[in-house]
């Protein structure tokens, strides 16, 4: 329905997503009270999060339908 003009491909997308969670890793590893207060907290707050950004973030190929251009419908030939 929807082409996508500049797409990023997807290896570039899940190594981008890679260097995110070791960042993360990082942060906590460094900052002992913040991955205590991660270990604290429940994590249906943290899946719930995680299911409210996904929403918002909106997935398709270009990352939100601002992007998305309609396909061209082909023209019919006649006979």
């Amino acid at each position: 329905m929807f082409n996508c003009e500049g797409t990023v491909e997807k290896r570039t997308i899940f190594f981008g997503k890679l260097a995110v969670i070791a960042f993360v890793f990082i942060v906590l590893n460094l900052w002992t009270a913040l991955a205590d207060w991660v270990q604290a907290t429940n994590v249906w707050w943290f899946v719930g999060a995680f299911i409210i950004l996904a929403i918002i973030i909106g997935g398709g190929c270009c990352g939100g339908k601002a992007e998305m251009k309609p396909k061209k419908k082909a023209a019919k030939k006649k006979k």
